[in-house]
């Protein structure tokens, strides 16, 4: 028995596709697949699977990642090929390795970030993105174990780029923290930037480009 992680792509429809019904999902494909894997024991067995980082719902990925055990000798190239061959639209195995970093190594990932605003320009957008952004703190309340409470997010965001989109749209690419500690996402920033200003927000895409660690070294 080994541990392999499979990098996998979620794009297009598959963003619908929540991280509980993309577990089902996955376990489905690997068993239509005849993949030999490894499964627990007891009155009730299933499937080993874990997930680096869960995907928000409503997000694309150019590589999410996540282990199984293997029971057999199998090549990757032919595990590719048959899990590709039985999942749906926009779900894609892009590479295997065995074993690799302990997602605890995770501390940040980044983002593509596209939006607009009803009746706002783009040049707009981005003088109240730089406003946004140049203050001391940016308080937000987040959910926890223990109810809501109020953080300084600022910290956690390394803005990469921010430029006009088209006339009525931005582009923002944002690192922000992430891991099994501390943990935001696009969707906490947007929200903090729109009650800000009192801007709806239309269109928005959000791409997950890369799962980092603490020295921004890809996760593999």
């Amino acid at each position: 028995m080994r541990t392999i992680r499979i990098f996998f792509e979620k794009k297009s429809t598959a963003k619908y596709i929540s991280h509980l019904d993309i577990t089902r999902c996955m376990q489905r494909a690997l068993k239509r697949a005849k993949i030999p894997l490894w499964y627990t024991e007891g009155f009730n067995p299933h499937l080993y699977m874990t997930f680096a980082l869960p995907l928000a719902l409503g997000y694309e990925s150019v590589r999410e990642s996540m282990d199984v055990r293997l029971m057999e000798d199998m090549s990757f190239d032919e595990i590719i090929t048959r899990v590709n061959n039985v999942l749906p639209n926009g779900l894609k195995v892009l590479e295997i390795r065995e074993g690799g970093m302990k997602p605890a190594l995770i501390a940040w990932a980044d983002y593509d970030v596209v939006f607009s605003c009803e009746n706002v320009s783009s040049d707009e957008l981005l003088n109240k993105w730089n406003e946004f952004m140049s203050a001391d703190s940016i308080d937000v309340e987040k959910k926890s174990k223990k109810g809501f409470k109020t953080i300084d997010i600022k910290p956690m965001i390394k803005v990469l780029s921010a430029e006009k989109n088209d006339d009525k749209s931005l582009k923002l690419k944002l690192r922000l923290v992430s891991g099994t500690t501390q943990n935001i996402n696009p969707s906490l920033v947007l929200k903090a930037f729109f009650e800000q200003f009192k801007l709806t927000g239309d269109e928005i895409t959000v791409m997950r480009t890369a799962i980092l660690t603490e020295t921004f070294e890809n996760f593999n």
